[in-house]
C-alpha cells in the first residue's frame, strides 16, 4: 500500500507535545500500514529553544510564522493548552488555509465556535481530541 505523508507542525512541546512525538515516533510504521498515512513530524514551535527536549534540535523553533504559514506544514497540531497564545496560533492557521487539530479543551469552551467559523469560511477542518 502506497502511504500518503502528512507533513505535522506542533505547537508546543511539553508534556503533551512529547508525548506525542514519541507515540508518532515509536508507531510510525504501524501508522502507515493501517492508515495510509505517513506522520512526519516536521516543526515544533517551543518557547525556550535552550531547553532540553525530546526532539531533534534541527526541527525546533521558536517563531510561530515557521509553523503556522510553512508550504512544507499539511497540519498543525496545537498542544501548549491555554486560551492565548492558542488561539491567536489557530486562527493564523486557518487563515493560512491548514487544518489544526488540538487538544485544548480551554479553547474549545472559550472560542470554539469563532474557530469552528473560521475553518468553514477556509474550507479547512478542526480535529480536538483529548
Amino acid at each position: 500500500m502506497t502511504s500518503k505523508r502528512v507533513r505535522l507542525g506542533l505547537l508546543g512541546c511539553g508534556v503533551v507535545g512529547g508525548g506525542l512525538i514519541e507515540l508518532v515516533r515509536r508507531n510510525r510504521a504501524a501508522l502507515a500500514r493501517r492508515t495510509g498515512v505517513e506522520l512526519e513530524l516536521r516543526r515544533v514551535l517551543v518557547r525556550d529553544l535552550g531547553k532540553p527536549r525530546a526532539v531533534e534540535r534541527t526541527l525546533l523553533t521558536d517563531r510561530p510564522e515557521q509553523v503556522l504559514e510553512a508550504d512544507d506544514i499539511d497540519v498543525v497540531v496545537e498542544l501548549i493548552g491555554g486560551v492565548e497564545p492558542a488561539r491567536s496560533f489557530v486562527t493564523r492557521a486557518l487563515a493560512a488555509g491548514k487544518p489544526v487539530v488540538t487538544a485544548n479543551k480551554a479553547l474549545l469552551a472559550h472560542s470554539g465556535a469563532e474557530l469552528f467559523r473560521l475553518a468553514a469560511e477556509r474550507g479547512r477542518r478542526i480535529g480536538y481530541e483529548a
